[in-house]
């Protein structure tokens, strides 16, 4: 049996010792690293006199050593994302991430009621958005979220929030539709009601965009988007505008998200649709007195990385 002296290399509890050039590494004493044939790796550690020495010791636990920081490494290089839709809730934090960033987007804006044979309602805009990118030791263990719903007809959103410690994000709810067809503003406004009934209901806004007019009418503004948003990212579309007879103007668009909700289409025969995605705004409803499309609730994202490249 080898001394077992010869395996008490202060190295094996230290993933540092990977000098293996002729001159050595004083910081066990070995002369040389040398990495072991297959042959004795086969014979692995239990046959007596066939156990690797220190140095090859050295060496196989540095190949671990290795394989386990390249895995952790990759581990904490990819994101980690919390999607949060509930009304309230309470998030935890991870404590090995490095860094933060939190997406808040507010409730979209209900779309406008129609009024008979006059015109048709605007759509609502799109909840507005907050994304800000924090160290980990600026955000605490846990953080309070709370959701903006939507608005219902003509009514705006409410804002959703993030807080904890000194730490509030939030971003408001998008407008609802104003009166006599007029788009609500949002990050994404929503378009407006038709004013004659040889008129489309126009299109709501998307990617930060305004609202659109319908049939170059000037009785109705559309709603005005955000172009310098601090938000971003995955716009939903605006939604349509209805049919020509007073249609309805169609909502603002949301956050897309795989299984996201959308707003809702306006009432009567030729409403505006609702914008796609979270915190989209709801269609306007057309002419005939029907109640506009409610706003779809916001969200948070909240994303955390542990590289120390990120």
């Amino acid at each position: 049996m080898a001394d077992p002296a010869a395996f008490s290399s202060p190295a094996l509890d230290v993933a540092s010792d990977t000098d293996y050039d002729t001159l050595g590494d004083d910081y066990d004493g070995t002369a040389l690293k040398a990495t072991p044939t297959t042959a004795q790796i086969e014979q692995g550690f239990a046959r007596p006199g066939h156990q690797l020495d220190a140095q090859h010791l050295n060496w196989l636990h540095n190949q671990f050593a290795e394989i386990a920081n390249a895995i952790i490494g990759q581990l904490q290089r990819t994101p980690h994302v919390q999607v949060i839709t509930e009304t309230t809730a309470s998030v935890a934090i991870p404590s090995w991430a490095k860094v933060v960033e939190v997406f808040v987007k507010g409730g979209g804006g209900g779309g406008g009621a129609g009024l008979d044979s006059t015109y048709g309602g605007g759509g609502g805009g799109s909840g507005y958005e907050t994304r800000i990118t924090l160290p980990r030791n600026s955000v605490p263990d846990t953080v309070s979220v709370v959701i903006g719903a939507g608005g219902i007809t003509n009514t705006d959103g409410e804002p959703s929030t993030v807080s904890g410690g000194n730490l509030v994000v939030q971003a408001d709810g998008g407008k609802g539709a104003g009166a006599s067809g007029n788009g609500g503003d949002g990050y994404c406004g929503g378009g407006t009601g038709s004013q004659a009934d040889t008129d489309n209901g126009a299109d709501g806004g998307s990617a930060g965009g305004d609202g659109n007019a319908s049939g170059g009418s000037t009785l109705a503004t559309p709603g005005a988007g955000m172009r310098a948003s601090l938000g971003g990212g995955a716009s939903g579309p605006g939604g349509a505008g209805g049919a020509f007879g007073y249609g309805g103007g169609g909502g603002g668009g949301g956050f897309a998200l795989d299984g996201g909700p959308s707003g809702e289409a306006g009432g009567g025969a030729t409403p505006g649709a609702g914008g796609v995605g979270y915190g989209a705004g709801g269609g306007g409803a057309s002419e005939n007195n029907a109640t506009g499309g409610a706003g779809a609730d916001g969200v948070v994202v909240i994303t955390c990385w542990g590289g120390s490249d990120e």
